[in-house]
């Protein structure tokens, strides 16, 4: 009887991992950006204030299995900021991520992206909007492009879900339900 229920135990155990497997991290480079340095070169753009000072980043996405769940997102690049504000992330017209930054010189500043109001599964690239504050002041900052030393960087955490196949199923219900038989039938 012992023995029946440790097969028991043991199967639903190797349905479980079976159900989840691997988990990976990628880590993409933009495939084209766009911003506004007034002319001063493609190296920078400005990012002062929504609406007047963007730069867009296109992440191609096709490298992450359709089957893959994002688990988490972060887009990290060299920023500066003449002024203590808020710098705000978009994907589309949806707001994705908002950071506090301080007066400074360039460096590496990420957004953890919130992923809840977004779909980018089965997205073939996406585009993030890097730009200051929504409150229409203009607080002016920079962020270096592409074409910088500094590229910024996109990083996906995901984790896929393998999906039994019928006949693994089958076998499998057909295998307990003959240990339950073997288990009754010690029983008596």
């Amino acid at each position: 009887m012992k023995l029946a229920s440790k097969i028991l135990v043991s199967l639903a155990l190797i349905l479980g991992l079976a159900t989840f497997s691997g988990a990976a991290t990628y880590t993409l480079n933009p495939t084209t950006d766009s911003g506004n340095s007034e002319g001063s070169g493609p190296n920078w753009s400005y990012i002062c204030q929504k609406g007047a000072y963007e730069a867009l980043f296109q992440f191609d996405l096709s490298s992450i299995p359709d089957s893959s769940v994002l688990g988490a997102a972060t887009f990290t690049a060299s920023m500066s900021s003449i002024g203590a504000t808020q710098r705000t992330l978009w994907s589309g017209t949806t707001l994705v991520g908002t950071l506090d930054v301080s007066a400074g010189d360039y460096s590496w500043q990420s957004f953890n992206i919130n992923l809840a109001a977004l779909n980018w599964r089965g997205e073939d690239t996406v585009t993030l909007m890097l730009t200051g504050p929504e409150s229409g002041d203009h607080i002016c900052g920079r962020v270096e492009m592409m074409e910088s030393a500094n590229d910024p960087y996109l990083t996906l955490s995901t984790r896929d879900v393998a999906v039994p196949e019928p006949l693994t199923l089958l076998l499998l219900g057909g295998g307990l339900f003959g240990l339950a038989g073997v288990r009754k039938w010690i029983t008596k």
